[in-house]
């Protein structure tokens, strides 16, 4: 029996779900997202969770800014606690392009070249690995869709993508490299009591998480502020980009502004622990959110204030070694408007000290 496509990536939310006809087979919904990652010769495959919150893991300090102000701080990513954040994200887009240079679509001049390629490679699918499986068909049929929406005589005759491949390697690679603009996010995790995050971002666990409801969240693409999942691992990197690389084929010029919505949310496997999520912003000319100003480790650094009001907070997880009482916290939050009773307060389960 051939083989058949199981998984596919969603574009709207970056995540994978199950064909209808591999989800019968298997029992499984086509409906939920699934999470993947292979280890050695293993792949681990289980549902994503459904999530209704994003936890954002601070200190006491930083959670009384936040609920004064009545906005999140947007910072600059390269000022996070990763030396390479953003450069490893480059320099993982360039090692993905140059694949794709490589690839024997680069040798095709004409639609009717391209289209009937497709068609070949849809047809042998089957013979490629479980893993490239998913990414042949991603890549593939995002193709065709914008081949067959463009009228032959606009498609260049030297090469399909020799051009866009050109302009990354000879400019935008190096440029980005030296030049790498100021992206400014807000981060949060997608668990919701992490020992790691309470070490890494909660005050050693004397801090709070403050759950943040996800979909608010993703509606702040409307202020030019977007919610995008982290990517780790790099099956899913090469997929998302080769299924959105070519929407932006017939103006390479706004494939750097493209690299900018990608670059953030691009991390190394090693980070994964952390699941995290992104408010990513990148300023333009008349920028929707106010500039502001903050003092770390003895230097002035710029940032950008989101508002945000009552209805983003879901609530609030107390850190291990948190001594705030509640009483006091629902007080503090009511005084500034954010109306949080002690049902949405949340002792952590850890018996970390």
């Amino acid at each position: 029996m051939d083989k058949q496509p199981i998984l596919y990536l969603n574009k709207e939310d970056n995540y994978l779900y199950l064909y209808p006809e591999a989800a019968k087979q298997v029992g499984r919904n086509d409906s939920i997202p699934y999470y993947f990652h292979d280890e050695k010769d293993n792949m681990v495959f289980a549902p994503c969770q459904n999530y209704s919150s994003l936890y954002h893991y601070c200190s006491i300090n930083t959670m009384m800014n936040i609920i004064r102000s009545k906005c999140l701080w947007l910072t600059n990513c390269q000022h996070s606690n990763d030396s390479q954040e953003m450069l490893w994200a480059i320099n993982r887009l360039q090692e993905i392009f140059n694949d794709l240079k490589k690839s024997e679509v680069m040798n095709i001049s004409s639609k009717e070249q391209l289209l009937e390629y497709i068609k070949n490679q849809k047809d042998n699918v089957s013979n490629f690995p479980y893993i490239n499986n998913i990414t042949v068909l991603s890549l593939f049929e995002q193709i065709e869709k914008n081949v067959m929406a463009t009228p032959s005589e606009k498609i260049k005759p030297d090469s399909i993508l020799n051009e866009t491949m050109n302009f990354w390697s000879d400019y935008l690679f190096e440029d980005l490299k030296k030049n790498i603009f100021p992206t400014y996010i807000s981060c949060f995790s997608s668990e919701k009591d992490n020992l790691g995050q309470w070490r890494g971002y909660g005050d050693d666990g004397r801090g709070i998480a403050i759950g943040f409801n996800i979909n608010i969240l993703d509606r702040l693409k409307d202020n030019d502020v977007f919610l995008r999942r982290v990517a780790y691992h790099e099956n899913i990197q090469r997929m998302i980009i080769e299924k959105e690389l070519f929407e932006y084929l017939s103006n390479p010029m706004n494939m750097k502004n493209w690299a900018y919505n990608i670059l953030p949310v691009f991390k190394p496997f090693a980070f994964k622990d952390e699941q995290e999520w992104r408010l990513v912003f990148v300023p333009k000319e008349n920028p929707t959110l106010k500039i502001d100003c903050y003092f770390k480790n003895g230097e002035l650094k710029q940032c950008y204030t989101l508002p945000i009001t009552d209805n983003f907070i879901t609530e609030i997880i107390l850190g291990p070694k948190c001594n705030v009482k509640r009483e006091e916290l629902i007080l503090f939050f009511n005084f500034f408007g954010f109306k949080i009773d002690d049902k949405q307060i949340i002792n952590s389960n850890l018996s970390y000290r």
